[in-house]
């Protein structure tokens, strides 16, 4: 017997499902609101070095929450803990200078196989603080939420109130969203875009844009 314990929002290293089906996730979520007459946004947040930052100590208390116990929590305890690692600064014409170790307590070995999979139990519950104003789309590091409304005032109250949660929470989790590369797209099927919308986050106005790269593919506000 298997137990799935990751959110249907997640799409990334997960059985039978890819790129594809959230792309398709996220299309058909458009459709829909227009559908319903409804405005809808997208967020597309990028967390900078989303992997590196993972706390281990935060980690270990997931895999409890999610009924990993016993010898394989202590597995992953040795896995993740103790690990050390430093700096060495390579010259041409004099001896190499080395940095004094220091335990690493955040992320996990580069190009290891569990990272990915320990990442996805790191965010596992991030969708459940917005899914009642929201719809969100995870594939790894990479997140978008869909928010929509028949009105601008709620839309905008919406977004405002999904900004407000994952602000917390990408503070109680120490991830950070690189503002620089977040953004905001208007989907609509007609050219009606130029409603009022108050998208800051943390005191900076996030980018909002008619075009985005989601997954490897390039949509437009209207996916046309």
């Amino acid at each position: 017997m298997s137990i799935n314990i990751l959110v249907n929002e997640q799409f990334s290293f997960c059985d039978n499902v890819s790129t594809g089906n959230a792309i398709f996730k996220l299309i058909e979520s458009i459709f829909n609101a227009w559908n319903n007459t409804e405005h809808i946004i997208g967020l597309f947040c990028d967390l900078t070095k989303a992997f590196d930052s993972v706390s281990h100590e935060l980690l270990i208390l997931k895999l409890d929450f999610y009924a990993v116990k016993g010898c394989i929590l202590n597995w992953l305890k040795s896995y993740l803990h103790n690990r050390k690692q430093r700096v060495v600064w390579q010259f041409v014409n004099s001896p190499n200078l080395l940095s004094d170790w220091e335990i690493v307590r955040h992320g996990f070995p580069q190009g290891s196989v569990l990272g990915p999979l320990l990442f996805n139990v790191y965010v596992n519950d991030f969708p459940r603080i917005i899914n009642k104003i929201s719809h969100t789309i995870l594939f790894a590091d990479d997140t978008n939420i869909l928010v929509s409304s028949s009105d601008i005032n709620e839309l905008n109250s919406k977004l405002n109130s999904v900004l407000c949660c994952i602000s917390k929470w990408f503070k109680n989790n120490q991830l950070v969203l690189n503002l620089n590369k977040t953004h905001v797209v208007k989907f609509s099927s007609s050219k009606l875009l130029t409603y009022p919308l108050n998208t800051m986050y943390n005191n900076q106005a996030l980018t909002v844009t008619e075009n985005i790269k989601f997954l490897g593919m390039r949509l437009n506000c209207s996916l046309t």
